[in-house]
């Protein structure tokens, strides 16, 4: 039996199973297979399959468990405003110092160096996610980034593949991205 949740807002993320693509923000341990991520780009309610997922320290899935969900969106105009903070920011240069064109083992910390340029007294919350199915974890921050500087993040792939793009974001304090890029890449993963 699924409880029901009101959110405030669109463009709320949620770990649904069978999104649409476009609709998915391909984003934490909902990314390995059919789950994604998905903003509610319109009113009203959504049902579908949340839930827990546990990774070792190597990125592997070790644990699911399914959660059935029934959310309903409501308009929210002062939360819709405050994710526009920060519009305008972004990131000047990506560079990855073990190179583009790598391949590493399963569970190696890729590094991704940021430059950053960033309009809000608020500040902005920078990610770098590798665009794939496989198991992955990455290095977020919890802490804001202000005015102009660089920060080193990375990311963890937890099984043998390939990984052809890089999502680098930022984000405000409610959700709301301001800046996404898709940088190129090529990485293999091996066991």
């Amino acid at each position: 039996m699924t409880q029901p949740y009101v959110g405030q807002g669109g463009g709320t993320y949620l770990p649904l199973r069978g999104c649409r693509r476009r609709d998915a923000m391909p984003e934490g341990p909902w990314q390995r297979g059919t789950g994604r991520f998905c903003s509610a780009k319109q009113f009203g309610a959504v049902q579908g399959t949340g839930g827990v997922v546990f990774k070792n320290a190597k990125s592997a899935e070790i644990f699911r468990q399914d959660i059935p969900v029934n959310y309903t969106f409501v308009p929210h105009p002062a939360l819709d405003a405050q994710k526009k903070d920060g519009a305008g920011s972004k990131i000047s240069k990506v560079t990855f110092p073990n190179g583009k064109r790598i391949t590493v083992k399963k569970g190696t910390f890729i590094p991704v160096n940021l430059e950053y340029s960033i309009n809000t007294p608020h500040g902005l919350i920078a990610n770098t996610i590798p665009d794939t199915t496989c198991s992955m974890t990455y290095a977020g921050l919890t802490e804001t980034l202000r005015g102009q500087g660089h920060i080193q993040m990375g990311f963890t792939v937890g099984e043998k593949c390939s990984v052809k793009h890089v999502r680098v974001l930022l984000r405000n304090e409610a959700e709301g991205y301001v800046y996404e890029e898709l940088v190129n890449v090529d990485l293999n993963i091996s066991d």
